[in-house]
């Protein structure tokens, strides 16, 4: 593999491992977001439950109002939920095109071994050869100085 090649690849996965991150902190805003949400439903829930202590209801008061709140806790909780599985969802695909950029980059870095190593080989031969041609040049200009002596 050619130097260049190697560098223009190891600027692809920089810009990969770059993206990776890009994407984990975009997840990481989104649970920040859903956490902060959660927490001020947490918040209207319990100023709700206060007002209705303050208020001292009747029993049908109290009975709507409660079935109100436990309304809006069950839709708090369903919000909460559903955005930390898309997270997790996306945390799941972003590793997934890590592991397979990693391993398609392993298996680049492989092959460019097996072609330095092959490329190393060639050298040697080639070398050999020219070690031969050059021996065999030199037998020539030797025999043909020993039949002119």
């Amino acid at each position: 593999m050619k130097p260049s090649d190697r560098l223009s690849l190891a600027t692809r996965i920089a810009e990969l491992r770059a993206l990776q991150l890009s994407r984990e902190r975009a997840t990481a805003r989104q649970l920040a977001a859903a956490s902060e949400a959660a927490c001020q439903r947490e918040r209207d829930m319990a100023s709700l439950l206060e007002a209705i202590a303050q208020a001292g209801c009747t029993g049908t008061e109290s009975v709507t109002l409660s079935t109100d709140l436990l309304r809006n806790l069950a839709g708090a909780f369903d919000a909460t939920r559903d955005t930390w599985l898309t997270a997790a969802e996306h945390a799941c695909s972003a590793a997934e095109k890590v592991d397979a950029h990693h391993s398609i980059f392993e298996r680049q870095q492989q092959r460019a071994d097996a072609a330095d190593a092959l490329v190393a080989v060639a050298r040697r031969a080639a070398r050999r050869a020219r070690d031969k041609s050059d021996d065999a040049q030199l037998d020539a200009w030797l025999s043909t100085r020993r039949r002119s002596a």
